[in-house]
């Protein structure tokens, strides 16, 4: 598979991108921060952190996830929070607050819960009502085209950890302490090398259909690996 052959994962709504999280991040994530970093009109990176505890300050996860997002020469974000409203809402809102504190736009912010979607920026009944939305990822061509792809999203994040850990070694060997692709700080990271410039705008602000428009997919660098592009 070269550059011009690599999947392609069109994206057209936030169920979409919601649906492609999973094969963002490499697995379907529960309790968790997501933010999906843009540059132009095409994903380059996608970071994830557990939720904190109810009664915690997210504030220093969050800056430590906007720091991560900051050195990727991104150009706007989205933030999905998979979780129940009470732990979702004070990551989510921490999140944001540390993306503004760096200079990048957040298009949309999300919450998933029980298969509904909830958007904090739209406030028009019509496209984001206060019931939430109701989404089936096992229904939406954007997860059909990644199994078709060979696109893995693995359970949860247990089973990547078991995964990429290395084998059973002995007490005292270097490979006794298990090795995962995530950090101390519990994040899970999905990288893309800058994409070719685009001359299309990003999407604008107001209600989240609008801010999604109709998204088309761009090639990624990575052999097998999907990245999205707004459309022009």
């Amino acid at each position: 598979m070269n550059a011009t052959d690599r999947p392609r994962l069109t994206v057209r709504s936030p169920a979409d991108l919601i649906t492609a999280v999973p094969y963002l991040i490499g697995f379907h994530p529960v309790d968790s921060i997501v933010v999906v970093a843009m540059r132009g009109r095409r994903i380059v990176f996608a970071a994830r952190a557990d939720l904190p505890e109810s009664g915690t300050d997210p504030a220093l996860p969050a800056r430590h996830l906007g720091d991560v997002i900051g050195r990727q020469d991104a150009e706007s974000t989205t933030v999905i929070g998979f979780g129940p409203p009470e732990r979702v809402t004070p990551a989510v809102d921490a999140v944001r607050s540390a993306l503004d504190d760096i200079g990048l736009p957040v298009l949309d912010a999300l919450r998933v819960t029980d298969r509904r979607y909830w958007s904090y920026l739209c406030e028009a009944p019509d496209c984001c009502p206060p019931d939430g939305t109701p989404y089936d990822p096992e229904a939406s061509q954007v997860a059909a085209a990644a199994v078709y792809a060979g696109q893995v999203a693995l359970p949860d994040r247990a089973a990547l950890t078991a995964q990429v850990a290395p084998p059973r070694a002995s007490t005292g060997s270097p490979c006794a302490k298990p090795a995962t692709a995530l950090n101390d700080a519990c994040w899970a990271c999905w990288r893309r090398p800058p994409p070719p410039t685009s001359s299309a705008n990003g999407p604008s602000a107001g209600p989240a259909w609008q801010r999604y428009g109709r998204p088309n997919a761009g090639t990624g660098a990575a052999t097998g690996s999907p990245t999205t592009s707004w459309p022009g």
